[in-house]
């Protein structure tokens, strides 16, 4: 099979291609991930181990201390962004594994979302030629949904139209990710700031009753916890406020399920329809 890389895809394109194009990415990313896990756990674990031993050597000024604590973490989340975001979504350009019409990334659940119905998990375009659960004449349909400023606190008439469904979930999308990065600056900042107490506390653990150990460990273990249980709670009810539940299971549309409800029109995990105009031929079970 011939490399795909810096080779656009003429789409629709047979699935073989669109899963050999899978497959060559998935191969490229897994060496990047294979040469670079060394030099990151080495970062880490000099920084964790070698700025205390500098410090207690009298190589290192004991104020600089926390603020070489919050240089390497800086470090270590500028690396992760760059494999984790950066890299990946660079290549999946070269492999053109985007939509043509959305320009969302084939990868996660899109692409099995793809794989599977031969349809974007997004936007719905056609993505498959010789999937046997697509429409192969036309991929034109009616769109009555006349979009609105807002759909929060809205209920879905389900079926609804396809478009509908596609604005709830992207304004929901929106709403969500502010929210998000609310929460982890706070939670970033609220981190850095405690750096000093937990210096502090370093040089006095020894002269600190059982109870202040456990207090001590409670506490930073809320600061760790509660800002991932409040986004996974904020979540939920963001998806609830926009609609976005089947009517007959109750499922939240949400991860996979709302990318095989937009390619397909159904709901992915009981089969109801959930779309009233889409383009697809799939029937559901």
């Amino acid at each position: 099979m011939p490399s795909f890389r810096n080779s656009k895809a003429e789409w629709p394109i047979p699935r073989e291609e669109l899963i050999e194009r899978r497959n060559q990415f998935d191969r490229v990313q897994l060496r990047l991930l294979r040469s670079l896990l060394v030099p990151i756990t080495g970062l880490a674990i000099a920084g964790s181990i070698g700025i205390p031993l500098l410090v207690r050597s009298g190589q290192f000024p004991e104020s600089f201390k926390s603020i070489w604590q919050i240089v390497l973490f800086s470090l270590v989340l500028l690396v992760n962004f760059l494999v984790c975001w950066h890299f990946p979504r660079k290549w999946l350009g070269s492999f053109d594994l985007l939509c043509p019409s959305c320009s969302k990334e084939l990868k996660d659940e899109f692409m099995s979302t793809a794989v599977t119905t031969g349809r974007c998990g997004n936007c719905a375009t056609l993505l498959v030629s010789d999937h046997s659960a697509v429409q192969s004449d036309s991929d034109a349909w009616s769109d009555p949904f006349k979009p609105m400023d807002t759909l929060k606190h809205t209920q879905a008439h389900w079926p609804v139209p396809l478009r509908e469904l596609i604005e709830r979930r992207d304004q929901r999308a929106q709403f969500e990710n502010l929210r998000v990065w609310f929460l982890l600056a706070l939670f970033c900042g609220t981190l850095i700031s405690l750096m000093p107490v937990a210096d502090w506390l370093d040089e006095k653990v020894e002269s600190l009753p059982l109870w202040a150990h456990a207090a001590t460990f409670l506490a930073f273990s809320c600061i760790w916890i509660l800002p991932f249980l409040a986004i996974i709670r904020s979540t939920r009810n963001r998806y609830r406020s926009f609609g976005l539940v089947c009517p007959s299971c109750s499922k939240l549309l949400m991860n996979n399920l709302i990318t095989l409800t937009v390619a397909t029109g159904h709901c992915g995990n009981c089969g109801t329809q959930l779309v009233s105009d889409h383009p697809s031929k799939f029937q559901g079970p």
